[in-house]
């Protein structure tokens, strides 16, 4: 059968006047069997359209949720368009969240906010029907649906953080709530998180001190280098307030990069380049003469924090290691960056760079474990080539990880695959995905692929709902996805957010396949309950039939017993959003995995 999935390209004023808006609709086909080569992006459409003066946009932040609506959010310039929705911004640029349903092939809603410019979303999070925004501002106020807030420092060009609710009803959207946080100098987060009614942010503060709530942070750097900060907002439903707020960091310029949460434990990566840097009552000292890299994990005890363990890595002197993502899957904890100069030392092992140089850097992915009171390094692996890369997302589900960035070589490495440049040069950049499986002690790629042209193109957002990968940027036209180019207008640069999705899991996930007949799983779209059929099995265990979410959460778990006739299993499908599942399916010693649509 085939799978229709999406893939949308949004408006961008780049070398030629105008807009031009580009809808791309991917159409993955799924096979039987285990396939090792890398999906591709498959037939592929392009709408353009032209206007006059300096109409724009672009793509800032994704993220997906548990049913595989995906939310974009960005800024844009004048009047665009987002399939059937207008956007006309005021004086200056300014930011909209949108709704994108795969299962309609079509935006639900779009929400406009924050007019006048100067202000920028940087991070996006889903929890059920609330979507949570952060982002900076550096103008007197900001306003999001009827609520303004104000910069803590009028008129002094400096950034305030915001943290916004929106609501998603389904078919409409509002703005809850908006909270403001700062100081004199610029204070920019760079990720969110959210657990309950508990949403968190990380970034770096600049100025003297700077205020959450009735939290008062102080810069331990001097004015114009700046502490890590991360924070808890507790979310009342129409209201929130800042619960607590922690820095660490030293006398130089350290600032937090991503952040994830799993219970009451709160991950967090970022960048340091103090020597000391002291987080609570633990201290770590970089490696390198720029910056290195920190990883650390936040026990949240309600109305505080503390900080349980912090690592570090990094390169040597002379060179620098800088962190992007960071993932979370039960006890491990996966890092992904770029270093530069001849290696970078992760625990254990060390990593050499394809170039030597301090100037060139290659990619990065790390792996700790959490003992509950350390957190040890496990593996490191290296990607890239002779030219710098460039990492934007990291994301894990179960064993498999999924990495998202730029490739600046001509050639580069992801394991055994190698991805040419389209511009067969250095000079131009092009997009990438990649798989990689972690085996515990070790990791390896499974697949690498990209996508772009002759010019310079970007990926920017990576967002995953189950084994589909998101990926935002923009590209300089003529580019490419697989054969399908994107030619019209020439020269134009044109934001995108695209799809492929990982056939493995549509495939069994062991080599021991169920035999004939096959598990069927029926009615398929079905609506308030399924029936899943398992052929004769044999055991001493019995098997299960677990129905997992587009964010590989376990939303029905039921027990087979072992039947020499076959067995059946009825699924409830009652309270479940629409969306697609997947059905896995554990008989004895054989496994399997099936799609149901959710209607």
């Amino acid at each position: 059968m085939s799978l229709p999935l999406f893939a949308w390209l949004g408006t961008f004023s780049g070398s030629t006047r105008g807009f031009t808006l580009v809808w791309v609709f991917l159409l993955l086909l799924v096979g039987s069997g285990a396939r090792a080569q890398a999906p591709s992006w498959q037939n592929a459409i392009a709408i353009s359209e032209r206007a006059s003066g300096t109409n724009s946009s672009s793509v800032y932040a994704s993220a997906a949720a548990a049913n595989g609506d995906v939310y974009v959010a960005g800024s844009f310039d004048g009047t665009v368009h987002l399939g059937a929705f207008t956007l006309t911004s005021g004086s200056g640029r300014a930011l909209y969240l949108a709704k994108w349903s795969p299962a309609t092939g079509s935006f639900v809603w779009v929400e406009q906010g924050a007019d006048g410019g100067n202000a920028s979303i940087t991070a996006l999070a889903v929890n059920g029907s609330n979507v949570y925004l952060t982002g900076y501002f550096s103008r007197d106020s900001l306003r999001f649906g009827s609520t303004r807030i104000l910069n803590s420092t009028p008129a002094s060009f400096t950034a305030d953080i915001f943290v916004a609710k929106l609501t998603d009803a389904g078919s409409t959207a509002s703005f809850s709530w908006v909270r403001q946080a700062g100081g004199a100098g610029d204070d920019i987060p760079s990720a969110i998180a959210a657990s309950g009614s508990s949403v968190y942010i990380t970034g770096g503060f600049e100025g003297p001190r700077s205020t959450f709530g009735s939290t008062v942070l102080t810069n331990r750097a001097a004015f114009g280098g700046q502490n890590v900060f991360v924070a808890k907002l507790t979310d009342a439903g129409p209201s929130a307030d800042f619960t607590w707020a922690v820095q660490a960091g030293g006398t130089f310029n350290d600032g937090g990069r991503a952040l994830t949460v799993s219970g009451n434990s709160v991950y967090l990566t970022g960048n340091l380049s103090s020597q000391p840097a002291t987080f609570g009552s633990l201290m770590v000292s970089k490696q390198s003469s720029t910056y290195d890299v920190f990883v650390a994990k936040l026990t949240d005890a309600g109305a505080s924090a503390e900080f349980a363990w912090v690592q570090q890595a990094g390169a040597g002197p002379g060179a620098g290691t800088y962190v992007r993502s960071l993932a979370v899957s039960g006890l491990n904890v996966y890092i992904a960056g770029i270093f530069s100069g001849p290696t970078a030392t992760f625990g254990s092992t060390t990593l050499a760079n394809a170039s030597p140089t301090i100037t060139n850097a290659d990619i990065f992915v790390a792996k700790l474990t959490d003992t509950g009171i350390a957190g040890f390094f496990m593996w490191a692996e290296r990607a890239g080539g002779f030219n710098s890369e460039a990492v934007v997302g990291l994301a894990a589900d179960g064993p498999s990880l999924y990495l998202a960035g730029n490739i600046y070589s001509q050639t580069s490495q992801f394991g055994s695959h190698t991805l040419g440049n389209f511009s067969g040069s250095n000079a131009s950049g092009d997009a990438f995905v990649a798989k990689m499986t972690d085996a515990g002690s070790s990791v390896s790629f499974n697949w690498a692929q990209s996508a772009g042209g002759f010019g310079r193109d970007e990926a920017t957002t990576m967002a995953l709902s189950g084994r589909t990968v998101y990926l935002g940027g923009w590209v300089e036209t003529p580019a490419y996805f697989s054969n399908n180019a994107f030619t019209y207008p020439s020269n134009s640069i044109v934001p995108f957010l695209v799809s492929l999705t990982d056939q493995a899991v549509l495939s069994t996930t062991s080599s021991e396949l169920l035999a004939a007949p096959t598990v069927t799983v029926f009615p398929n779209p079905a609506h308030a309950s399924a029936t899943v059929v398992v052929p004769a099995f044999h055991g001493a265990s019995p098997g299960r039939v677990t129905l997992v979410d587009a964010l590989g959460r376990v939303v029905r778990d039921q027990v087979l017993t072992p039947a020499t006739s076959g067995a059946r299993c009825e699924l409830s499908l009652l309270g479940l959003a629409p969306g697609l599942y997947r059905v896995h399916v554990l008989a004895g010693a054989q496994r399997t995995t099936r799609l149901l649509a959710v209607e």
